[in-house]
This record gives structure tokens, sequence and C-alpha cells, in this order.
């Protein structure tokens, strides 16, 4: 391993980069031993970097929502007691909604995982640009702001 320069870390820091620092020696090995260019090298490194900003800034959101983690699309119960459309479920949880730009409203009874499907879609960890700005309110809050701001 090398030894990196103190000026390339004050520049990196400067730049707001100094993330990359924490792969340098490991991408630096890889370059020289798949006899990387220097280009391919330098995308190599930015993409560690866009992956570790996407990786923080999805911590983030999901800390700030203070979701319960342990919900996941993994986790829920499609063959529970409740009378559900599972295909309809199984379909939310591709995420063809957030490509098309569509919303989605979880409407039912007490009980039946509204707001485990609403965080664990939210939160979902498969794919980072699949995680996106949602409005959960287990408690019904939102439903009624959105009702008085309607009429």
């Amino acid at each position: 391993m090398s030894e990196i320069p103190r000026s390339l870390k004050a520049t990196l820091k400067r730049l707001r980069l100094s993330g990359i620092l924490h792969t340098l020696d490991d991408r630096l090995s890889y370059a020289r031993k798949d006899s990387l260019s220097m280009l391919e090298f330098l995308e190599l490194v930015l993409q560690d970097e866009i992956e570790r900003r996407d990786q923080k800034g999805l911590a983030l959101r999901l800390a700030k929502a203070g979701f319960d983690l342990d919900q996941t699309l993994e986790s829920f119960d499609l063959d529970g007691p409740v009378s559900l459309d599972r295909q309809r479920v199984r379909d939310l949880f591709g995420l063809g909604f957030v490509a098309g730009r569509e919303d989605v409203i979880l409407l039912g009874p007490v009980g039946i995982g509204k707001t485990h499907v609403s965080i664990a879609d939210t939160g979902n960890r498969r794919s980072p640009e699949a995680a996106h700005r949602s409005m959960v309110d287990g408690s019904g809050r939102g439903m009624q702001r959105g009702k008085s701001m309607g009429g």
C-alpha cells in the first residue's frame, strides 16, 4: 500500500471528496493489477464516491424518517390471515410506480400491513436508486392534513 500524500488529502477534503480516501488504496492496487488507464481509474474512484454518497443519503433519510428498519419487503407475510390482493402487493414491490411517476395510496382496515409495506417500500435497500421520498404517517395524521387542505 502506498502512502497518500498530505497535499492530496487536503485537496480531496477541500473539494469535499475525502470519502474517496476510504477506498483509494484498494482502488490503486486494483488499477495496477488490471492495468487500468488513468481515465478508467478516475471513473472507478468517482463511481465509488457516488455509491458512498447514495448510501449515506439513504441512511440519513431512513434515520430522519424514524422507520423500523426490520420492516422489509422480504419480511412481509403475503400468506397471512388477511384477505388482500396478493398480486397487487407483489406489483407494488416491483416499484414500477416510481419509474412511472405514479402515486400509491394504501387503504384498508387496521392490521393488514399498510404501514409495513409503506416503510419497507420507502426504505428499499435493494437499490439506492429506488429509494425515494414518501409521505408515510402510520397515525393517520397525514390523511387528516390532506383532507383539510383539499376542502
